[in-house]
């Protein structure tokens, strides 16, 4: 996959701040254990955007 440079930027840190620690550990483990599907990336106007489809833990269905 070509990824651009402002996503190999992001760090642990930066996102561990910006959406809580327990959430990126589970966005972690959701990875290694294959519940992340297509991943792609985007820009806006005003923003620069990373979506996923994630098969969660429940039965409910979420979009962004």
């Amino acid at each position: 996959m070509d990824v651009p440079e402002w996503v190999t930027s992001l760090s642990d840190a930066m996102l561990a701040r910006t959406f809580g620690l327990a959430t990126l550990e589970r966005g972690r483990q959701y990875a290694q254990i294959g519940r992340v599907g297509s991943i792609s990336t985007g820009s806006g106007t005003l923003l620069e955007l990373v979506q996923a489809s994630v098969r969660g833990s429940g039965a409910r269905s979420t979009r962004p």
